[in-house]
């Protein structure tokens, strides 16, 4: 198991936009892959009210990590990220026992946090990964509960040095095409699906 921090520059995307994006970005032989995105909370959404998510990331049968994902900006956001997660701790988180001494998969789960968390739902994503210079980009296709959808996509960096250059590639793709900076991060928009498909 290893933790690492990612920086994310990302923006929401018109259908047609989602799909352009991916053919001009297709002459770089990206990676297609299907995610299922478990989202976690306190029972008084402690998460949810201050714009941060906990998420499981679900991409082969043993293949698990989890990521507290916080905003720093308007459109950029921090990512700490455990994988591979362990299956018995993603039983525990699941089954609300997930407090395991001493170790990163807890300092994540109660980062600044006053109260265990339990599953709350999840988002189906299709993605297509690209190598952009110093920037790996990640076009997705979020499915929520109710048969809603919406498109995003994320310029993402590892390295705080090289920051300024993706953050420069960022501002050329948001200048090319036409783009919406998310109100509600992907847990948000999630809560908000659930409770109109429960209406």
């Amino acid at each position: 198991m290893y933790t690492k921090t990612r920086i994310d520059f990302l923006v929401l995307l018109k259908p047609e936009i989602y799909l352009k994006s991916i053919r001009d970005f297709g002459e770089k032989r990206g990676e297609a892959c299907t995610i299922d995105n478990y989202f976690f909370d306190t029972d008084d959404h402690q998460l949810f009210y201050t714009d941060r998510m906990l998420r499981l990331g679900h991409y082969t049968e043993k293949d698990y990590s989890l990521s507290m994902i916080v905003p720093v900006e308007e459109h950029l956001t921090e990512s700490l990220i455990i994988s591979p997660l362990f299956i018995e701790d993603r039983n525990k988180l699941f089954n609300s026992k997930a407090i395991i001494k001493d170790n990163d998969f807890e300092k994540v789960l109660y980062s600044k946090l006053s109260k265990p968390v339990s599953y709350i739902g999840k988002v189906l994503t299709k993605r297509f990964t690209f190598q952009h210079f110093e920037s790996v980009v990640k076009i997705d296709q979020n499915f929520f509960p109710g048969g809603y959808i919406d498109y995003e996509i994320n310029f993402g960096v590892f390295d705080e040095k090289k920051l300024k250059e993706v953050e420069e590639i960022f501002n050329s793709f948001t200048s090319t095409y036409e783009t919406e900076i998310p109100r509600y991060n992907k847990y948000q928009r999630l809560i908000g699906k659930l409770a109109l498909a429960s209406s």
